[in-house]
């Protein structure tokens, strides 16, 4: 009986673990990552849910290194129409301990280029196209705008 008690408790956490806070199940996915046919070295993604229902779904993230991501625990999405926003850079950023230290900086291939997509997890590929390089990432030179511009 002992034992019954003991797999019981841990299925219900097994159970619960998938769902998040509101309900929602989340699923771990994974997949390549690849713009203009060619692995993104790095960059983030995220999984914007677009669902008809009032539920509301969290969004997941990953980073991608060397074309491939996968969702860590917590970070997964849920089942359905996604909005896919991806960032990339041609090298991995520089961490540096030191905030006073002067690193190099990288500039984005694109950023933010948004995809859309039904994702069946576990395993979804992302295909930016080539049109994507340069996406929101020039410097246009406004750096700021009167409050009371549109």
């Amino acid at each position: 009986m002992k034992i019954f008690v003991t797999m019981m408790i841990g299925l219900s956490f097994l159970f619960l673990s998938a769902c998040g806070e509101n309900g929602v199940e989340r699923h771990e996915v994974s997949g390549t990552a690849t713009f203009d046919g060619q692995p993104i070295v790095f960059g983030t993604i995220q999984f914007i849910p677009k669902l008809d229902n009032e539920k509301e779904a969290p969004t997941g993230s990953a980073t991608i290194e060397n074309g491939k991501y996968h969702t860590d625990e917590g970070q997964g999405i849920v089942s359905g129409p996604h909005e896919i926003r991806v960032t990339a850079y041609p090298s991995k950023l520089v961490d540096s301990e030191d905030e006073t230290a002067e690193v190099e900086t990288v500039e984005p291939i694109f950023v933010g280029y948004s995809l859309e997509a039904s994702i069946e997890p576990p395993s979804f590929d992302v295909i930016v196209p080539a049109e994507a390089e340069g996406y929101n990432s020039a410097n246009t030179g406004t750096t700021s705008r009167s409050i009371n511009d549109p």
